[in-house]
């Protein structure tokens, strides 16, 4: 050491560099030794750091977030603990959250938690003071072995903080022998209440055991419950798990669940494989049991709060839970409908306005307003505005179609035919007025945009005359036109049920009055509210109603009746899967429509029809010009015909979906889904529709989190319209059991799974064997069986309950239709029986498996198809298992390329090919470095990823750090 004589002017230099050598607000410690030893040095009062007002005293402990010190408090004088946080852990708003977090401890005041006193932000640094409390924590205190009661007491007061910090609304997240202080006045404290790390980061404090279990989620993985591994919501019960966890290695001086690494630990947590505890230690069988409640794998399994669990600890021997039961009542009330006052006769040309006005006015308008701002509904006002100009516009549309009628030069037959059109759509525009001027909540909340949903007022140009009832029948008539009208208002307003009743005893009526015409509309109002219902129920089928209403438009002798009854019939016959009815039914309608005049609305619901029709013979590029065409009719016909432009625009998108253009089908259902949210309520089937589509581009796009918001949507839809016996409700369920699935959420997945399976129970059978097989209804059934099994079996693969995985493995495969229909729908995942297999150690079985699920591919699907890629894995992973490294590159290769044009379809597929790649290649010094870039591509594909997706990454850089960069 040098001996120098420094002036003060030399000296300035040296005391920077020695802040350099420490910078601060990174290593206080370091910083604090400097400070010692520059006044040494230099003579001076040994400086030490602050963090605000605290003057740190010394650093007690120190972990992966931050480190703790003693410190003194000179504004109050007294010595408090404080705990700083590194810096780069998280951003400004997740510091600030941090703190507003330590705030709303600082309210909390129990005997059993550390008090909080202080928070704030230092130098970008998060810190947060608390009571220094003499004594030690729960992990040194157990080094001691303690008698079972003494430990239950020392738990019971935890518990009881714990209890304390859950009724403010605060939920731990790290119960863990570290964060439990035991005080030299014996009483317990628990600390470190979640401040110890950034939202969204896996950071534990604490000293932690050096045993593979660093964190896996916000907690140490050795104490979470499995909803945190899932990363599925927590609540007070999570934190019920890691106490039992602690309270468990306590009482048995080892932790209940063990594992070699991460993934094993997590898997034997989330399937519930508790070790048994060690029976030469004496701990009571009824506190085993207690404990292995507050162990379960359901959370709904454990104790409902912790103060269940602490009455049961304290009060060890006759007990009883008292059961209790929740009784809602629920009140339900109908829509009721006001018969409109019938319109006089009159079909003079120069009264528009005032034939307008006597169905939609002002006073309407208010009255619309007052009865949604009643409900108290969200939006309502918003709402209420957007349908009134929606019904304004509609009038605008009916003002210049009355003008038109009056201005041409037409027969007097014709142009009475088009007035009484005319007149028929302002019996429909006052049926709506009327049905949402007595709006409800539930109708404000799936309200319609009216004037789009009304029948277009342009359309009554391409009337042609029809025999005119005698003067005595026409009220009658006018009074079954309204009745019809509601009927459609009824299901404008998602009353389907309540719309079918009006329209059957409408279509009686009309038969009781021998009026053919009005029988023909009713029946097309039946079989519209009919539709949205096919293949919930076996009455659910429009056809035959359609075909009535054919018949009795050709009894009428009105050409336009039997123009849209035929188009009807079309689309029936499409919805139902007969092809062959369709194309036999298409010449007609086309000439029906020409017989019109071809309206555009009607010439573009032809073209919807044939463009499917050409779509499903392959015929991509003549079915995407005539939804062009369609699309381009619907534009020129105006506000009414936009739903049917919405589907028009889902249907192109569709044809780039099947093409595997998902970037291209994007727009056109962002589009759709745009019109309908806007013209339509937003609880409307279309939106459900439009949703549920645009979702699927998300998830093949690895876009998990919009994926599922969207799914969830049309499934709140799809509940609200079908109920839960649908099966599009399966279908949506069994989307979101995916979306879980791939987020590592595994729990979560199977109960999406199982009750997808519940509500396919719930679907009624077909009447009969004879009645007329409803080909999509089959095709769905089918294939959502297969689906839900395929999804339960990968599931408990995961969950580590392999005999149930390969039951429900067999069942799916029992499920699928015979191997000579190839919808493309059925080209369902065959590969979980070898999955489970795999799983289950019993490799040559699994690489049979999956081997024969290979040639029962080969003979019905095209070799890109993406169920191929999935059994390509599991048979390369097979291989690999079985030591057969060459073996495995093959199909692994070819999954890869399979996937190849979705690169973050199925992250978790595709890292895992990617990581056995790299593992066959790790024994082939010409292709190692190619497999850690397949490595290093699948690390990057679960990035974000949560629960076991978070394990499954966090396993793979380990591997790669094992060997090297």
């Amino acid at each position: 050491m040098m001996s120098v004589a420094m002036s003060t002017a030399d000296q300035r230099p040296t005391i920077l560099r020695m802040r350099e050598a420490a910078p601060s607000g990174r290593d206080l410690q370091a910083e604090r030794w400097h400070g010692e030893v520059a006044a040494r040095l230099f003579g001076r009062p040994p400086s030490s750091p602050s963090v605000g007002r605290y003057r740190l005293v010394a650093r007690l402990g120190a972990g992966a977030s931050g480190e703790v010190w003693s410190a003194d408090d000179p504004q109050l004088d007294r010595r408090v603990a404080i705990k700083i946080l590194h810096p780069e852990l998280g951003s400004a708003t997740n510091h600030a959250a941090m703190v507003r977090e330590a705030k709303a401890l600082a309210k909390l005041s129990h005997p059993n938690v550390v008090p909080v006193f202080d928070a704030g932000i230092h130098e970008g640094r998060v810190f947060v003071t608390l009571e220094l409390v003499e004594g030690t924590n729960a992990r040194a205190w157990l080094a001691t072995p303690r008698a079972w009661p003494e430990v239950v007491e020392v738990f019971v007061q935890v518990a009881r903080g714990l209890a304390a910090a859950h009724a403010a609304g605060i939920v731990h997240r790290d119960v863990k022998p570290e964060n439990i202080l035991v005080g030299a006045d014996g009483r317990v404290r628990i600390s470190d209440f979640g401040i110890a790390r950034a939202p969204g980061t896996g950071e534990s404090d604490g000293d932690e055991p050096n045993d593979g279990t660093a964190s896996a989620g916000a907690g140490t993985p050795a104490y979470m419950a499995p909803e945190q591994l899932l990363g599925d919501p927590l609540d007070g019960r999570t934190d019920q798990f890691g106490l039992c966890v602690a309270l468990h290695e306590a009482l048995w001086r080892e932790r209940p669940f063990q594992g070699r690494d991460r993934a094993a630990l997590a898997a034997n947590i989330i399937a519930g494989r508790r070790r048994t505890p060690r029976a030469e230690i004496d701990v009571p069988r009824w506190l085993d049991r207690l404990v292995a409640r507050g162990l379960a794998t359901d959370p709904s399994q454990r104790f409902a709060d912790l103060e269940a669990l602490i009455h049961e600890l304290v009060r060890p021997r006759d007990r009883r839970l008292t059961p209790w039961l929740a009784v809602a009542a629920i009140a339900a009330a109908g829509l009721g409908l006001h018969l409109a006052t019938a319109p006089t006769t009159t079909t003079t040309c120069n009264d528009g306005a005032d034939r307008l006005a006597a169905h939609w006015n002002l006073e309407a308008a208010a009255k619309i307003r007052g009865a949604f701002a009643a409900t108290a509904v969200p939006h309502a006002e918003a709402r209420a505005e957007g349908l009134v100009a929606e019904l304004d516009r509609f009038g605008e549309a009916w003002t210049t179609a009355h003008a038109r009628v009056c201005e041409a030069e037409l027969d007097e037959d014709v142009r009475i035919a088009q007035q009484y059109c005319l007149e028929t759509r302002l019996i429909e525009l006052g049926s709506m007025a009327t049905a949402f001027a007595s709006a409800d909540a539930a109708v404000v909340e799936h309200a319609a945009r009216g004037g789009s949903t009304l029948r277009s007022p342009g359309d009554c140009l391409y009337i042609v005359p029809a025999p005119m009832a005698a003067p005595q029948q026409l009220e009658q008539h006018l009074a079954l036109r309204v009745a019809i009208a509601q009927a459609r208002a009824h299901g404008d307003v998602g009353r389907l049920e309540m719309g079918l009743t009006v329209a059957r005893e409408a279509t009686a009526t009309a038969r009781e009055l021998g009026n053919r015409s009005l029988e023909a509309e009713a029946l097309l109002v039946e079989a519209e509210l009919l539709n949205p219902l096919l293949g919930t129920r076996a009455q659910a089928d429009p056809t035959d109603t359609v075909h009535a209403a054919v018949l009795a438009a050709e009894a009428a002798h009105r050409a336009d009746l039997i123009a849209l009854a035929t188009v009807a019939s079309m689309e029936a016959q499409l919805a139902r899967g007969d092809a062959a009815r369709v194309r036999q039914l298409e010449p007609r309608a086309r000439a029906s429509a020409a017989a019109l005049g071809d309206p555009p609305e009607l010439v573009g619901r032809i073209d919807l029809c044939q463009a499917w029709l050409l779509e499903l013979n392959h015929e991509e590029a003549d079915g995407r010009a005539l939804l062009e065409h369609a699309r381009e009719q619907f534009e020129r016909s105006g506000p009414t015909s936009r739903r049917w432009l919405a589907q028009a625009l889902n249907m192109l998108g569709e044809s780039h979906f099947r093409r595997g253009a998902y970037a291209k089908a994007r727009p056109y259902y962002e589009r759709a889904l745009a019109i309908v949210r806007e013209d339509l309520r937003d609880h409307h089937l279309l939106v459900a529709s439009a949703s549920g589509n645009l979702a699927e581009t998300y998830f093949l796009a690895g876009d998990f989190a919009t994926a599922t918001e969207l799914f969830e949507r049309a499934l709140t839809i799809r509940r609200e319209v079908f109920g839960d016996g649908s099966i599009w409700v399966t279908h949506t369920q069994g989307h979101l059991g995916d979306c879980a699935l791939e987020l590592g959420h595994t729990l979560r997945a199977r109960e999406w799974y199982a009750e997808a399976l519940i509500t396919r129970s719930m679907q009624a059978p077909l009447a009969s064997d004879a009645a007329v097989a409803d080909v999509m209804r089959d095709l769905q059934t089918h294939l959502q069986a297969t689906w839900m099994h395929n999804g339960l079996a990968l599931t408990f693969v995961e969950l580590g309950r392999y005999e149930e995985a390969l039951l429900h493995a067999e069942q799916a495969d029992t499920a699928a239709l015979p191997a000579d229909i190839h919808h493309p729908d059925l080209a369902a995942r065959i590969d979980t029986r070898g999955v489970a297999l795999l799983a289950m150690g019993r490799v040559d079985e699994a690489i049979a498996e999956l081997e024969h699920a290979l040639e029962r591919f080969g003979a019905a699907y095209p070799d890109d198809a993406r169920a191929i890629a999935f059994t390509l894995v599991g048979l390369g992973r097979a291989r690999l298992a079985q030591g057969d490294a060459d073996g495995a590159i093959a199909p692994l290769q070819r999954a890869l390329e399979i996937f190849a044009p979705t690169p973050r379809a199925h992250p978790r597929t595709q890292a895992a090919a990617r990581f056995a790649l790299a593992q066959a290649w790790q024994h082939d010094a010409a292709q190692r470095n190619r497999g850690r870039e397949q490595v290093r591509a699948a690390i990057e594909l679960l990035e974000g990823a949560k629960g076991l997706a978070l394990i499954e990454r966090e396993t793979m850089q380990d591997w790669l750090e094992a060997f090297g960069p």
